[in-house]
């Protein structure tokens, strides 16, 4: 019996032995400590076990038992005996006795620093850490509306070179238990890569799914295939890679042990393991593939350099008298250099002085380590130098990188503010540590700091390089403290919930306990405001105030970008109720000392479905004269200065156009009823009737109080097969019209001549126009065609607005302007200087003023060319933005010295204001007080419209660019003809005939190694010359889209001809 119950124990021994095994995965090795625990406890397990079945059965053991037992006895003899060899072994492998050895285990070579460490271009600068690598792999997860509720992002996002580029990369794994079970068949679906320079976000999707990672549970678990397969292997850190071709691998170290059983840790070789099929390879350090970046661990090599360091005359004197001892300072991190990634650290002496005796670099494949001699400040104090440069702010600096800046060995570094938003960049000089720049952009924080290098004396100016290039951005809502209110996407968890922010200028998530959630469940699209900003490395927290509805639902997803522009949707009822009084029908005495034009042919045109109709058209011919009327609704007759009316549309400063809906300045009985001048009925307006010669010249005008009446509401497309097409059912239907349509074309025309002969710069982009189904879903998207009709409103509007201007201008009455200012010099000769390498010239009077003729002979000579839409664009660019100003500082792009914004009042403020301000003229009661009250007033209008103006701009953009990536969602994997229109370092666009323009980013570009030839704006394939021009017709693949940053992603597809070539 008892030997028996000896054998089940043992039985049960094992079984525990066996699953203590599968859980910590020791390996069978000598020089493995997990191995040498595992026996030690087996051995003592054991002998209990022979120590008798009573302290078995009972749970506790008899000494007397135990005494007696000859197999205890052994056990526990075996237990000393491999206790005192692991200890003695322990001792015998360490630094105390084989300082030497440790110390020649890492060859260092010193470097050259400007010879070894070239001036990077600002592209190839890892801005973003880990930390914001890690929220912005979440923000991408949680846009992922068909895997967020599955996956979630894996936290080892390994920094990489790949293909020349700084990016760090991460699998997903499987949100929990249940989520694996219903997954684990197709495997992780992607993997997150994120572009360190240029922050560009990517979900990498697979065609076959990952199914070895560290989610899995049982033999797919990369550590548990790792190990059977190599029970012998001792492994360091794993990390993800992906090879050149983006498939992705788990690249796994193995220790080699150099100095006793348990000393002189480096790496003896590397197993590499596709994380798609598990198949693995193995091998010797040397032989590791140049695309593996990642072999040393950075903690790893940080520590054979502080052994390299401080051993040097034995291991006592690192401890007593510590002479020569070099230590590495306090935290790493990474530069991509040849297509390798090396660790970078500083070098300070073991007392722990505030200076650095130089730095060193480690390269995480090879082990190459080189120590530069540059003394300097520690990396700690030059955080510190940058954070005390905006104190104030509060802002912390990241720990820095090292650059080569005009051949100074330069601390770079971001500082976020407390929600973990980078709002800054530094540069501090490692040997002058009080020498720091600081700048919005890295380009206007280098450009200050070679401007300290120079007045401290550092460089002369001719060692100082200048970098010209620039990095672009467009700033879509600025962050401020205070009350802020947030939309984001909302994810519940048991006691809590998080939200998502829409806006990618908030890096971090935020946290919103239970009972603030609002009822919000996942999938809401939700406002949240904050109610703290994270300090203390606290998540950032608020409050739901809002439930839009779920991220599925119709409207949904334009309601939440009207909500992140802070765009005001529903008018006050104050505003509704005093909008009802004043819409009332023209009476007598409304039309009282008012011109009545109600009997001259009269007509609107306008889109198909514009509901606010604000300008209608009058034309006649006398003799060589044309008699034109553009008549504006008079909407300061219903909205009242300083009205509640009044008030609400200041604050909207103008209508904002939609894919999906219409949000009015104006309250729709307004807009859409008494102020539209709709057919068949008496309205109130305000008329600038123009007699305009043979030349287009605008020989005499009338601005008049008026009342109209239009006959007909035509739409461009009609007044277009009236006048083009010349289809007959519309020209039977509209017969009368003919004659005035016919005299529209003419004038137009020579409207037109007119601008172009003076100068006037007319940039023809496409527009697109969305077409959406009931649930607000695109359905198509259609080129706005941009014909006859439409060009003789475009000129009718143009006139009547600089008419007005001018008027107002020489009788020096308080007005508000539309000024588009001179281009600044310096952008023009950088476009000069663009267009000489594509064989254009552009004259700049004196060398220093361009003249808007230049730039419309410009756009004369390219149109129709391959650069076209390139030079276009950097055209617009370089010039300044149009707004308003109390001051006439004339209109650049219209090449005229008078403009304004008369003829929509319906929907833009600054046009109500100056209706007002006629109106006040016209009825004599522009008096003194009068003067003042605008010139008071007029330069916070104008400042404010602008802004209300850029904002809605904004909005508007979004949108449309939302609208084409849900287009495009429909056609992932599809291949489409297209146009490139612009290429930069980071890959080509292409657009393609419906105006949806996508990226194909040059690590898609696997057919070779592309360089940028930033002097011809091409793209060079460095092996077999392949060449990608401005203009080239293409064939792309679409092979992703992401609604939160409104981005489309390309592959190029190879033509057939190249197939059979490669074939």
């Amino acid at each position: 019996m008892k030997k028996k119950n000896i054998a089940i124990s043992f039985l049960l021994l094992l079984v525990a032995a066996g699953i203590w095994y599968y859980v910590s995965l020791p390996a069978f090795n000598i020089h493995s400590s997990g191995v040498w625990y595992f026996v030690l406890v087996l051995v003592l397990a054991v002998g209990l076990v022979l120590a008798g079945k009573k302290g078995l059965r009972y749970g506790a053991i008899d000494l007397k038992e135990m005494k007696e037992s000859k197999g205890f006895k052994w056990c526990v003899r075996l237990f000393i005996l491999l206790l005192v060899i692991y200890l003695a072994g322990t001792i015998l492998s360490s630094p105390i006795v084989n300082a030497k050895k440790y110390q020649q285990l890492l060859k260092v070579e010193e470097g050259e620093f400007t010879k070894d460490i070239e001036e990077l271009s600002f592209d190839q600068i890892p801005l973003l850490d880990k930390e914001s690598a890690q929220l912005l792999g979440d923000r991408k997860m949680g846009s992922m509306s068909d895997m967020v509720s599955q996956f979630e992002v894996d936290d080892i996002y390994s920094q990489i070179n790949y293909k020349d580029r700084p990016v760090r990369v991460s699998p997903l794994k499987y949100a929990n238990l249940i989520k694996w079970f219903t997954n684990r068949k197709d495997g992780l679906p992607a993997y997150i890569r994120i572009d360190m320079a240029s922050q560009t976000t990517e979900m990498v999707k697979l065609e076959q799914g990952m199914k070895y990672s560290t989610s899995e549970h049982f033999g797919r678990n990369i550590y548990r295939h790792l190990r059977f397969a190599h029970p012998t292997y001792i492994y360091g850190d794993l990390s993800f890679e992906i090879d050149d071709n983006g498939v992705p691998y788990w690249v796994a170290p193995v220790k080699k042990y150099n100095i006793g059983l348990f000393g002189g840790e480096t790496v003896g070789h590397v197993v590499l393991c596709n994380a798609i099929t598990g198949e693995m390879q193995d091998y010797r350090i040397d032989e590791v593939p140049e695309w593996i970046d990642r072999a040393y661990s950075a903690d790893l090599l940080v520590q054979l350099y502080d052994y390299y360091g401080t051993l040097k005359h034995g291991y006592f004197n690192s401890v007593l008298s510590q002479k020569d001892c070099l230590k590495t300072t306090n935290g790493y991190n990474y530069l991509a250099i040849d297509d390798d990634v090396w660790v970078y650290t500083g070098v300070t002496s073991v007392n722990s002085d505030q200076s650095n005796v130089g730095f060193v670099l480690m390269n995480q494949r090879t082990m190459e380590t080189k120590y530069y001699p540059v003394a300097g400040a520690i990396e700690d104090s030059a955080m510190a130098s940058a954070e005390g440069q905006v104190q104030n702010l509060k802002y912390r600096a990241t720990f820095p990188l090292l650059l080569n800046i005009s051949g100074e060995p330069t601390y770079f570094m971001a500082l976020k503010d407390d929600a973990g938003l980078v709002k800054k960049y530094a540069m501090v000089n490692v040997q002058k540590y009080q020498v720091v720049a600081i700048g919005d952009t890295v380009s206007v924080c280098e450009e200050s700091y070679n401007n300290l290098l120079l007045t401290n004396g550092i460089k002369e100016k001719e060692e100082v390089k200048m970098d010209t290039g620039t990095i672009e951005g467009k700033i879509t809502k600025i962050v401020q403290r205070g009350t802020q209110r947030i939309v984001g996407y909302y994810q519940s968890r048991k006691n809590f919930g998080f939200v998502v922010p829409d806006n990618e200028r908030f890096l971090q998530d935020i946290f919103v306990p239970a009972e603030r959630s609002k009822g919000a469940v996942t999938g809401h699209k939700v406002v949240v405001e904050l109610t703290s900003y994270g300090e203390n490395g606290k998540k950032p927290e608020g409050k739901i105030v809002e439930i839009l509805g779920h991220v599925t639902d119709p409207g949904v997803d334009i309601l939440s970008i009207v909500k992140g522009y802070d765009l005001p949707t529903e008018f006050p009822e104050k505003v509704l109720n005093q909008a009802e009084r004043v819409a009332k029908a023209v009476t007598t005495a409304d039309m009282a000392g008012r011109k009545d034009v109600r009997s001259w042919q009269t007509v609107t045109i306008d889109g198909e479905d514009a509901k606010d109709l604000d300008d209608a058209i009058t034309l006649t011919k006398e003799g060589d004269c044309y008699i034109l009327g553009v008549h504006i609704a008079d909407v300061t007759n219903y909205v009242q200065e300083n009205s509640a009316l009044d008030r609400e549309a200041l604050k909207r400063g103008t209508s904002v156009y939609l894919a999906d809906r219409v949000i009015p300045m104006l309250p729709r009985v307004l807009s859409n009823g008494m102020c539209s001048l709709n057919a068949g009925e008496d309205r109130l307006a305000l008329s600038c009737i123009m007699t305009i010669d043979a030349k287009g010249n605008v020989v005499d005008h009338q601005i008049a109080e008026t009342v109209v009446n239009v006959d007909e509401r035509m739409s461009y497309t009609s007044v277009k097969k009236i006048l083009e097409d010349r289809d007959e059912a519309e020209c039977e239907r509209y017969h009368d019209l003919i004659p005035m349509f016919e005299l529209m074309k003419e004038l137009s025309h020579i409207l037109r001549e007119r601008r172009h002969r003076r100068g006037a710069i007319d940039f023809d982009f496409p527009e697109a126009k969305i077409i959406l189904n009931e649930s607000g879903e695109p359905v198509d998207i259609k080129a706005y065609d941009r014909n006859v009709a439409t060009k003789i409103i475009e000129d009718f509007m143009l006139v009547a607005n600089e008419t007005v201007a001018e008027d107002y201008f020489w009788q020096e009455i308080p007005f508000l302007y539309r000024v588009h200012e001179t281009p600044d010099d310096d952008k023009m000769k950088k476009l000069v200087t663009f267009l000489q390498n594509f064989g254009y010239t552009m004259h700049m009077q004196g060398g220093q003023e361009i003249r808007p003729k230049e730039v419309q002979k410009l756009l004369d000579k390219i149109e129709g060319t391959p650069e076209e839409a390139m030079i276009s664009r950097l055209a617009l660019r370089s010039m300044k933005q149009a707004r308003y100003s109390p001051d006439n500082d004339g209109h650049f792009g219209l090449a005229t010295q008078y403009y304004t914004h008369f003829t929509s009042p319906i929907r833009r403020y600054p046009d109500l204001q100056i209706h007002r301000i006629i109106k006040d003229n016209l009825r004599g009661r522009m008096n003194d007080a009068k003067r003042h009250h605008y010139e008071k007033i007029l330069p916070e209008v104008a400042m404010e419209t602008s802004s209300l103006e850029r904002r809605a701009d904004e909005a508007e953009r979004e949108t449309l660019k939302l609208k084409k990536v849900q287009y495009m969602r429909n056609f992932f994997g599809q291949e489409f003809e297209g146009v490139i229109s612009g290429i930069t370092k980071w890959g080509i666009y292409v657009e393609l005939p419906n105006t949806v323009e996508g990226l194909v980013h040059v690590t898609n570009m696997t057919d070779d190694h592309y360089d940028y030839d930033e002097e011809h704006y091409q793209m060079i394939g460095s092996h077999h010359r392949k060449t990608y021009k401005l203009g080239q017709k293409v064939r792309v693949k679409m092979i992703d889209c992401d609604e939160i940053s409104r981005t489309i992603d390309f592959r190029l597809v190879k033509e057939r001809k190249e197939e059979r070539e490669d074939g």
